[in-house]
């Protein structure tokens, strides 16, 4: 656990965006302007993914264009119902908003778009998100994976997490873990290539912290509490 000292220093260490981000926002800022409701799917559908056009008759992306407009007006349907919210969206939930429906129009994973809406949605309400945690927010709902957040709701519930290392290393992980978790908090990976590529991905987003230099041992950033109420599917 982070005290809130060591919370604010993380959220300012990862809040910078990039240049795309930089670019996407605006885009997204300016095409909200246009207004929400019917026109929803005409502004955002458009965005979609860059491809050749010789891609454009694929039947993948026939396939694609019915699940984006799909959650448009899913997401439509569901925030007809908090006119009051989207009236008084602070700055931060209105570019976390705009910023996750950006993600959602170039998001090929059919099952990362449920996890999408429900993060829109929420955000509406949540008129307690701060906009470095949006600026945070946004940009790891953008890189993340439907595997990852799977991951990360199965395992939340655990206080520490290790991958399985060489024979010398493995008494000293057994010592650290029986000095600081009882054995229920502690989840040890099996040593496949789907788990690395977990572990490698979530560490790239920040929202795991290696907590041991010589062994394989991590823990989760304090953003993860944040990002798994707004991912939640009901």
């Amino acid at each position: 656990m982070m005290f809130s000292g060591q919370y604010e220093a993380w959220i300012k260490s990862m809040e910078k965006p990039s240049i795309a981000e930089k670019v996407a926002g605006n885009f997204a800022a300016q095409a909200a302007l246009t207004g929400f409701g019917a026109t929803a799917a005409a502004v955002y559908a458009p965005v979609g993914v860059v491809m050749l056009p010789v891609l454009a008759n694929a039947l993948a992306n026939g396939r694609y264009q019915q699940r984006i407009e799909s959650e448009i007006r899913r997401i439509e349907q569901e925030l007809h119902q908090h006119q009051d919210n989207i009236k008084n969206l602070t700055d931060a939930q209105f570019k976390f908003v705009n910023e996750a429906l950006l993600t959602l129009t170039q998001t090929l994973e059919q099952e990362k778009l449920k996890y999408l809406t429900a993060a829109i949605c929420k955000s509406v309400v949540d008129d307690k998100l701060r906009h470095d945690e949006a600026s945070v927010l946004s940009r790891v709902i953008r890189d993340i994976s439907a595997d990852e957040i799977k991951f990360l709701y199965e395992s939340f519930q655990y206080h520490a997490i290790n991958f399985p290392v060489g024979e010398a290393q493995k008494g000293r992980m057994e010592s650290e873990r029986a000095a600081n978790f009882p054995a229920e908090q502690w989840l040890s990976l099996e040593g496949n290539h789907h788990n690395r590529f977990i572990l490698t991905g979530l560490l790239s987003l920040g929202l795991l912290i290696k907590t041991d230099t010589w062994v394989e041992s991590y823990r989760f950033s304090p953003v993860v509490a944040k990002l798994l109420a707004l991912l939640k599917v009901h």
